[in-house]
């Protein structure tokens, strides 16, 4: 779901539309000056920090530019039904 947000990048804070997914994040803010500077740097959303490693001009238009996000994912290992049944009986 989209959300209206507020994103820090460096010292620069934009308005910006965020989408949460379960393994990424996708920022889409207005098209602004020198953004592919800001590639390797870090932005600021909801009090957490993440590494830009993904930043594009959405169809080269100079209207609006999209960062996508790596989440941190944990990969604990999930119960399996089957074996839980067979340890109980």
């Amino acid at each position: 779901m989209w959300t209206d947000k507020q994103v820090s990048i460096g010292k620069t804070k934009h308005s910006a539309n965020v989408n949460v997914c379960d393994s990424q994040i996708e920022v889409v803010l207005p098209f602004f000056d020198k953004w592919l500077s800001c590639l390797n740097e870090s932005i600021d959303l909801d009090g957490k920090s993440y590494k830009i490693n993904n930043i594009h001009n959405v169809g080269d238009r100079d209207e609006t530019i999209k960062i996508i996000l790596k989440k941190e994912v944990k990969n604990e290992p999930k119960l399996n039904e089957s074996r839980k049944k067979s340890f109980n009986k």
